[in-house]
């Protein structure tokens, strides 16, 4: 699908998107291995552009359905494109517009060099009203960059505005110890993540037991494993994992088989 994804890229940068024929093999491509939701995808694009082409002036709904697109397929250029739309139509200031645009500049940041976090975070910024969405998505462009220590930062100001967070919102914090071998602060996350009463969210503890093997705790991600109440694929490779990243190729192996013994 990687390769697949490429081709769509492709396909759209050289604006050959609008072909039936082209269109039709990407459907094709997407519905065969189960992503239909990329396969919508492409007519969401040629939608959009067939919009534009015709003279159709775009609104702020059908600029926030199509972000996700170019965050997904990695399109900077239409994305930037769909900013100025946003702004000559004075929405540039809404909030999910603004939120939406955040994910997509902090998802096509492939250039190494931080500028579309930047530009993230100054859109960021500048927003007047910010909702959690808002803290989340910004938290998230850090974690996913590896600007794990921008992260943890900003989720501390979150909590100093009294900015209500979710289970969301400590994923991605608690990915950002992960990155950074951050036991002191992970284990902080942990204590949030109880007193919010979101022990039992599989995002949480798949992310805390990544984190507790990258930090070298393995008696700790051990009980965090042994208090899920559902295990998943992800679950049992994250254990797989700490296990094995720690010494215990033993245990790796035993929990392998344990797995395939609850399929």
């Amino acid at each position: 699908m990687r390769e697949g994804k490429e081709v769509h890229c492709s396909v759209i940068k050289h604006g050959f998107g609008m072909n039936d024929f082209v269109q039709s093999s990407l459907v094709a491509m997407y519905s065969r291995n189960g992503e239909m939701s990329s396969s919508e995808m492409v007519f969401g694009l040629d939608g959009f552009r067939r919009m534009v082409g015709s003279g159709i002036q775009p609104n702020m709904v059908s600029l926030v359905s199509i972000l996700p697109a170019c965050a997904v397929l990695n399109l900077l250029s239409l994305g930037e494109m769909i900013h100025g739309y946003g702004i000559k139509l004075g929405v540039d200031s809404d909030v999910s517009f603004a939120n939406t645009l955040i994910s997509t500049y902090g998802k096509c940041s492939a250039d190494g060099n931080g500028e579309n976090v930047n530009r993230a975070r100054s859109l960021f910024d500048r927003m007047i009203v910010r909702e959690m969405v808002s803290w989340n998505a910004m938290i998230a462009v850090y974690e996913q960059n590896k600007f794990g220590s921008d992260a943890k930062k900003l989720f501390r100001r979150m909590l100093s505005e009294n900015v209500d967070f979710d289970y969301i919102t400590l994923v991605s914090v608690i990915s950002a110890c992960a990155q950074s071998w951050d036991y002191n602060n992970g284990d902080w996350a942990r204590h949030l993540v109880t007193s919010k009463g979101l022990q039992n969210s599989l995002s949480i503890t798949n992310a805390l037991i990544d984190m507790y093997a990258k930090c070298g705790c393995i008696d700790l991600a051990r009980d965090v494993f042994a208090r899920l109440l559902e295990r998943t694929v992800v679950s049992w490779t994250a254990m797989i994992y700490a296990c094995a990243v720690n010494g215990h190729g033993r245990d790796a192996l035993e929990n392998v088989k344990r797995e395939g013994k609850t399929k």
